[in-house]
């Protein structure tokens, strides 16, 4: 979990694409001097493949990347968190009067974070710039991926596979992707 998130320490006011990068940093370096290994291969999920890929782009030993459906615009992330807090409260049945979105399934955002998504703006074709050996993007469409971005990529389809949408001890990662 990045740090202020799930069952890591920290606060939310320190949730930012910079701090959950740099956590991302740590891992890759616990696990290279844990286990002796020069290079990795990193898996992200949504957001986590969009910070994944960035954090690949700064590395030289990063030499694989699964982005399961990345995110590449900020403002429709916002709108289906916003979806998902909604039909968080009204299963909870209460309805919020905040103005602007605050938190999503029990996660605060920090105005920090809020601005990071907000100006989140990128294209399939910049998500596989990344210069590893090693590329898959899991997506719903891997036909229209695929047409855009050539053979450089391994395509998985991921239709029809939940990613958040059970209780957290349900979900799954699906050992396809994997």
């Amino acid at each position: 979990d990045y740090r202020g998130t799930g069952d890591s320490a920290g606060e939310y006011h320190q949730h930012s694409f910079a701090s959950w990068q740099q956590d991302i940093h740590q891992a890759i370096d616990f696990i290279k001097q844990r286990t002796g290994v020069n290079q990795v291969s990193i898996m992200g999920l949504r957001l986590g493949a969009t910070l994944a890929q960035k954090v690949a782009m700064q590395r030289d030993d990063v030499d694989g990347i699964c982005m399961w459906e990345p995110c590449l615009d900020g403002k429709e992330l916002l709108d289906e968190w916003t979806q998902d807090q909604k039909a968080h409260e009204k299963a909870l049945g209460y309805t919020a009067t905040k103005e602007h979105l605050s938190e999503v399934l029990g996660f605060s955002i920090s105005p920090e974070l809020m601005k990071d998504v907000q100006e989140l703006s990128t294209s399939p074709q910049q998500l596989i710039a990344v210069p590893c050996d090693k590329k898959c993007v899991a997506v719903e469409d891997p036909q229209y991926w695929q047409q855009l971005l050539g053979d450089e990529v391994t395509y998985i389809s991921s239709q029809g596979i939940e990613i958040w949408r059970q209780e957290a001890m349900q979900a799954r990662v699906p050992i396809s992707l994997l």
